[in-house]
């Protein structure tokens, strides 16, 4: 039956807006869905059964449980349902792979006897939108962390803490170039608690890259920003050890350059696809000139740091299993002390704990 004037426009404003719209039986749990969801999810239109447990499967894992939770309570409890309706925020993963932030806003419609009958609603893919609050944070963060800085290595995990976050990366890094080995190397790694990016930092802290070698060599050449959407479809590009073994799946990266050379490139990764943006590279490429010009004057603090011979003998007898006091009494000196030397150690090796201290100090031969 060929669609109406109406009904064709209201397709087309779907499609352009992003938007979608859905109708759930709250008796017989039957849902119908206009073709603009199946467009979010990367299907195309009726392809698949989608129903409300198919599209709660297709709901980012952290989020599931929450819409589920929302369904519930619409079918079990309708009443409670605000007059004006819902609005909730969620992750859908696409066909691809892909991640897309959506809101949904939907509402109980009722039967002439006042009895909860419908679920509407209408659903928008926001990513875009998002990711431009993202970026705007981005820049508020750089901003912020080189208006803190105090010491060169506080400042850099400052610098990837505040970065990662807003651009919601959980892994981030800073490579420097090593002129004793001629090669480019990771000077920090920073990634949140609820991370364990310790495979991430096994893998990483022993490599040194050529210019050009990965995309974190070829950022450090051409001063370029990158985006990969996939890193599983960049093979001349990605490392497979963080693709096969830690599950990653997209990353950016940008130069900080000064006036001729590049002094670090930023890497940042995550564990889901994400679709590149013009307005992305935008926001890395100016924020790698502002970073160029902050450090442009701080170069001696981009080379390796090397600890002090006190400071190996703590991470040594921290390798041994001591503690903090039991080490403070083995070179009689305070706590206090011992504490502080971590905090160093920390700052230095550029990583957050004592465990990572110590993995990164066998790796390199630090302590034996």
């Amino acid at each position: 039956m060929p669609l109406s004037a109406m009904e064709s426009l209201l397709l087309q404003a779907e499609e352009l807006a992003r938007m979608g719209s859905w109708e759930v039986d709250l008796d017989t749990r039957e849902a119908l869905y206009s073709d603009g969801v199946y467009r979010i999810l990367g299907e195309e239109p009726g392809s698949v059964t989608l129903g409300i447990d198919g599209i709660a499967e297709r709901t980012h894992p952290e989020d599931r449980e929450a819409l589920r939770e929302l369904l519930t309570s619409v079918r079990e409890a309708p009443d409670e349902v605000p007059p004006d309706g819902v609005t909730a925020d969620y992750r859908w993963i696409r066909s691809d792979g892909a991640q897309r932030d959506v809101r949904l806003h939907g509402h109980v419609e009722r039967d002439g006897d006042g009895r909860a009958r419908l679920w509407l609603g209408v659903v928008q893919d926001v990513t875009d939108q998002l990711l431009g609050e993202r970026e705007l944070h981005a820049r508020y963060a750089v901003t912020q962390a080189l208006r803190e800085w105090e010491s060169f290595d506080e400042g850099v995990m400052s610098l990837l803490r505040r970065f990662s976050t807003a651009l919601d990366f959980p892994i981030g890094g800073l490579w420097t170039w090593d002129e004793d080995e001629r090669r480019i190397f990771l000077r920090a790694a920073w990634s949140p608690p609820t991370v364990d990016a310790a495979e991430f930092d096994r893998l990483t802290r022993a490599v040194y890259l050529r210019p050009g070698q990965g995309f974190v060599g070829q950022v450090w050449v051409s001063g370029e920003p990158f985006q990969s959407a996939d890193l599983t479809t960049a093979p001349e590009t990605a490392r497979r050890d963080l693709v096969d073994t830690l599950g990653l799946r997209s990353a950016v990266a940008f130069a900080a350059r000064g006036r001729e050379d590049t002094l670090a490139v930023l890497s940042f990764y995550a564990y889901e696809p994400r679709e590149p943006s013009e307005r992305t590279m935008l926001t890395l490429r100016g924020v790698g000139e502002e970073l160029g010009r902050f450090l442009e004057g701080r170069q001696a603090d981009l080379a390796p740091r090397q600890l002090s011979a006190r400071e190996v003998e703590v991470l040594g007898l921290a390798a041994d299993g001591l503690t903090g006091p039991q080490i403070a009494e083995r070179l009689f000196v305070s706590p206090t002390t011992v504490k502080t030397h971590f905090e160093h150690i920390y700052e230095k090796l550029g990583v957050g704990d004592r465990a990572a201290a110590v993995a990164h100090a066998l790796r390199t031969g630090l302590i034996r």
